[in-house]
């Protein structure tokens, strides 16, 4: 998308204007894991629960932006200047016709920072719920022992914010 400036300047790439120096503030991150754990002759056993949670991000412009900027015409001039007219209705696959004033002039209508939309970049709040379960065995051998494990388990995003998931593992170890 094209940008002119109120100054004259014409066909200003749009993401240099519109990706501003933010803050951005991810407040709270919850992880919370419960689970009871068998160890009984070498065989060992596990379940749990796990909750995974974070807020939505808030983002905020680090300096006030600029009203400078309109989304670019069809060429057309303001009478009188050298400013590019503005089509303030256009979409990213349609170019609407520019913008005019109330005595049916071309005019200039710039973006103003209640135009953006800073909910859609920050990232939405998630709550994900995660059940495993973790099967072990010791074999001793001497003053070695191996070490056979698997595991399974299933998260579920309850806000349809992160990945569902499912999961398997094994792992064989030793020591000596």
């Amino acid at each position: 998308m094209q940008l002119n400036k109120n100054d004259g300047t014409k066909n200003i790439s749009a993401i240099n204007v519109l990706s501003p120096r933010c803050k951005v503030n991810p407040f709270n991150f919850m992880d919370l894991t419960a689970g009871f754990r068998l160890q009984t002759h070498g065989l060992e056993v596990e379940v749990g629960y796990n909750l995974w949670a974070h807020g939505d991000e808030q983002i905020e412009l680090e300096k006030p932006f600029p009203n400078d900027y309109g989304i670019a015409g069809d060429g057309t001039l303001v009478p009188g200047t050298n400013i590019g007219a503005t089509s303030s209705n256009s979409t990213i696959n349609n170019l609407a016709p520019i913008d005019r004033d109330s005595n049916g002039q071309p005019t200039f209508v710039p973006i103003h920072e209640y135009d953006l939309d800073f909910k859609s970049a920050g990232a939405r709040g998630a709550l994900v719920h995660r059940a495993y379960a973790s099967l072990g065995y010791w074999i001793y051998i001497g003053t070695g022992s191996i070490f056979l494990g698997s595991a399974a388990y299933v998260e579920i995003s309850q806000k349809n914010t992160a990945l569902s998931n499912v999961g398997f593992w094994a792992k064989l170890g030793g020591s000596f």
